[in-house]
């Protein structure tokens, strides 16, 4: 299972249940897959010998950007995060 980012620089905006869209489709989404296909990888493993996970995400990671706040990985309104 390959989990890559995906978006970036959005606008600010939610998803239905109110996370920020950015977040929800680069990390959350990432978590919820894994989550439900780890049993198929364990299976894997058992018979193959081997079953990999990588996540990977953007060169961003290489830009300077300070600690992320406890705020960003949180339900919010739209346009409170300081986005646009």
């Amino acid at each position: 299972l390959v989990n890559n980012a995906g978006i970036m620089a959005t606008r600010d905006k939610r998803t239905g249940d109110g996370y920020e869209v950015q977040m929800q489709t680069n990390q959350l989404s990432h978590f919820l897959l894994t989550s439900l296909v780890y049993p198929s990888l364990e299976k894997a493993a058992d018979k193959r010998g081997e079953a990999r996970l990588v996540t990977h995400s953007s060169s961003a990671r290489f830009f300077p950007g300070g600690d992320l706040k406890e705020e960003y990985f949180q339900k919010s309104k739209a346009n409170s995060l300081g986005g646009d």
